[in-house]
């Protein structure tokens, strides 16, 4: 784990000092002098979901359990309402 923090960083880096440069040769010239796992990475490292799966998952626990809650809870109302059986 830490050593891919480690490769993120300095993916992270990399990316930074290419968005800094000026015009197109400079990063055409930058990029073929880096080797096919950092282009690799930088690849990954500029295609990465904006929002990560993870995060997208705790989103997802967290609407069912409030779905399930209200849903519990509106159950709970419609039985104090309707106290008669509907099929006596």
């Amino acid at each position: 784990m830490k050593n891919d923090q480690i490769i993120f960083e300095k993916t992270k880096n990399i990316a930074h000092d290419i968005d800094q440069m000026q015009n197109q040769q400079e990063i055409i010239d930058y990029l073929f002098r880096q080797d096919s796992l950092t282009l690799n990475q930088l690849k990954h490292y500029y295609s990465e979901p904006s929002l990560p799966l993870q995060f997208l998952v705790k989103v997802a626990v967290l609407c069912m359990f409030i779905s399930m809650t209200l849903a519990s809870f509106l159950f709970i109302q419609a039985k104090e309402v309707f106290t008669n059986p509907i099929l006596s």
